[in-house]
């Protein structure tokens, strides 16, 4: 009986003292989980950073196109792949932005069997009114580039390092910009203009100043959007270059006047054609073309786009005919 006793009495005491270790140990907690918030401030996409308030937003496309030309017979087939970052946070002077885009392409066609290259296309931070970086000129920007189409009709497309400063309010804006033309010589590119949007559309005037060239060169337009047709807009350009040696203005031409019309049919389906004549080549008179052009876009379903274009180009001799079909996958 006393060992029975002694045996329970035993096993109670190392119960006792398990439970007291027990109750001494440290038990680890998980961290907690910072899920993922939406930020709505900037529009669909964005999201908190965890840990920060800056907003990020991660999108791209992937995109095949095939294309081809007539008058030496070429063809060309591309596939691309983009992406974008764009994180944006509010500060006393306004919104911080800095925006990424890295572009990824392969391509094959009669001049290069294949053609590989990674790029950074777009590099460049925005403090309120203020952008420094690499990015497209100002002179294409601020005009709202040329017309409807992707390609096609000429307005002085080109990527620049730059600084500009714009200031907007009650439907008014202006700006002015500093511009590395790519060239030797260090003295910059200057690009300035002034623009009015309304419910009714946009109109626009600028100027630009190359150093290169020594000449200057002047562009206006106006786009009109088109009532009871969201969408659906009317484009009027002009531009006019001071000597033969500014081509990044007019595309080498003297003055060039464009016109489009796009319409948005409904959701899935939009069109445009355009036309636009260049006077004085180089600045030699009657050297002059004209082109025209027909876009055509369908968008089954949502992010996903076919697009057509069709351009034809007539200067003093014969025509030829341009174009491309393309596929993009947009998120």
């Amino acid at each position: 009986m006393k060992i029975k006793s002694l045996l329970l009495g035993s096993a109670a005491a190392l119960v006792a003292v398990s439970g007291a270790r027990a109750a001494d140990a440290i038990i680890a907690e998980p961290e907690p989980v910072e899920y993922v918030r939406v930020c709505d401030a900037y529009g669909a996409g964005f999201f908190y950073i965890p840990g920060t308030e800056t907003c990020l937003r991660i999108s791209g496309e992937v995109r095949v196109q095939i294309g081809g030309a007539t008058g030496g017979t070429t063809y060309s087939v591309l596939a691309r792949g983009r992406l974008n970052f764009d994180a944006r946070s509010d500060t006393e002077l306004g919104t911080l932005r800095g925006f990424i885009r890295i572009d990824g392409t392969r391509s094959h066609n009669t001049a290069t069997v294949v053609a590989d290259s990674v790029a950074l296309d777009h590099g460049f931070i925005e403090l309120g009114g203020f952008k420094v970086g690499y990015t497209d000129s100002t002179w294409a920007t601020f005009a709202g580039y040329g017309s409807h189409s992707d390609s096609g009709l000429l307005y002085g497309f080109s990527k620049r390092h730059l600084a500009s400063y714009t200031f907007s309010g009650n439907g008014f804006s202006a700006i002015f910009a500093v511009e590395d033309d790519n060239t030797a010589n260090f003295v910059p590119d200057f690009v300035g203009g002034i623009a009015y949007s309304g419910g009714w559309g946009r109109a626009f005037a600028q100027v630009g100043y190359d150093e290169n060239a020594a000449g200057w060169g002047g562009a206006a337009g106006v786009t009109i959007n088109v009532p009871n047709a969201p969408g659906s807009s009317f484009i009027v350009k002009g531009y006019y270059a001071s000597n033969a040696a500014i081509t990044s203005y007019t595309v080498g031409s003297q003055w060039s006047i464009l016109a489009s019309y796009g319409h948005q049919f409904n959701s899935k389906l939009f069109a445009s054609v355009g036309v636009q004549y260049r006077s004085a080549i180089g600045h030699v008179a009657g050297v002059n073309d004209w082109r025209t052009e027909l876009n055509v876009v369908y968008t089954p379903v949502t992010n996903f786009a076919i697009r057509g274009e069709l351009a034809y180009v007539k200067p003093a001799g014969a025509g030829s005919w341009a174009g491309f079909l393309r596929f993009s996958r947009f998120f």
